[in-house]
């Protein structure tokens, strides 16, 4: 049996669901607020979190449950979490499984939420679920005017080619995305219409890249993507793209490459000399906010 930490605001929903998970044997501790989680955490070992994304009634785009999420797996990255909610939004739900190793969602709106939470939890314990967390890798290798190759590797392993010619507008798709990004204050749409173009030209238009897409997506939410390209096409910009279901930025869904043929490095990405005479290097990462304000970035 469990130790588990429920976090939920709502008293009514904490009582029903902490009796029945203590019915079903599992050691339950129940939390209000992050702050009450976050002293729980420091307190004791928990082996599953179940956390309602929403914990400031702040409506849909509430996600303080989420935050919360990073923070206690920050704090104990063996923590398992199931988050709870009544507004499940396909963006959040790849944003949380991506990002913040959530390893699923409970709906509360289903009169069975109990009956599946202890599923859920029962389903953790089992030994084939130790590859809940395995990624699947999916290559799709461009040429223009000629077909498009696309294979998973990983937890799926598929091979296909689409049946028609890549078409592309690189130069214009280029020229537009310089155009955003050396005016930053241009409307959002200009963007949008970029990355729609783009996915369908890249994908969209093309069955058989469309449905390998989607099977590894719909097969594994941990889906890593590049795009391998001849070095005519590496002013594409590949980092545009959006899928059109959900209409989000390929980007902010799945890691993406792209891997540049033929093309070798000049000199290592960090000198051996370098190497062979410091013990210790010092990285400095640099993140910002962008006035686009994109969620995620």
């Amino acid at each position: 049996m469990a130790n588990i930490l429920l976090v939920d605001d709502t008293p009514d929903f904490c009582i029903t669901l902490s009796g029945v998970l203590t019915d079903a044997g599992h050691t339950v501790q129940t939390a209000a607020s992050e702050g009450e989680a976050l002293t729980a955490i420091s307190k004791a070992n928990f082996d599953f979190a179940l956390i309602d994304v929403r914990l400031h009634d702040g409506g849909e785009e509430d996600e303080s449950g989420i935050t919360l999420t990073w923070a206690l797996r920050a704090l104990r990255p063996d923590l398992r979490v199931i988050l709870l909610t009544r507004y499940i939004r396909s963006k959040q739900m790849m944003q949380a499984l991506q990002f913040y190793g959530v390893m699923d969602f409970i709906d509360k709106n289903n009169p069975d939420y109990a009956t599946l939470a202890l599923k859920t939890l029962g389903d953790a314990n089992q030994p084939q679920s130790a590859h809940w967390h395995e990624t699947t890798h999916l290559s799709i290798i461009l040429a223009d005017n000629q077909q498009t190759y696309a294979r998973t590797t990983g937890r799926h392993v598929l091979a296909t080619r689409s049946s028609r010619q890549l078409q592309l507008k690189t130069e214009s798709l280029r020229d537009r995305a310089d155009r955003v990004l050396r005016d930053l204050g241009r409307s959002r749409a200009d963007a949008v219409a970029i990355g729609d173009d783009l996915w369908r030209e890249v994908i969209g238009d093309h069955p058989e890249i469309k449905d390998i897409y989607r099977e590894a997506v719909t097969g594994d939410q941990r889906l890593t993507l590049s795009f391998e390209i001849p070095r005519q096409l590496a002013s594409l910009p590949l980092e545009f793209m959006r899928s059109n279901r959900p209409a989000d930025y390929l980007v902010l869904q799945h890691p993406v490459t792209r891997f540049i043929q033929d093309a070798t490095p000049k000199r290592p990405a960090i000198s051996p000399a370098l190497l062979a005479t410091t013990s210790r290097i010092n990285v400095l990462l640099i993140a910002s906010n962008t006035s686009l304000d994109i969620p995620g970035v």
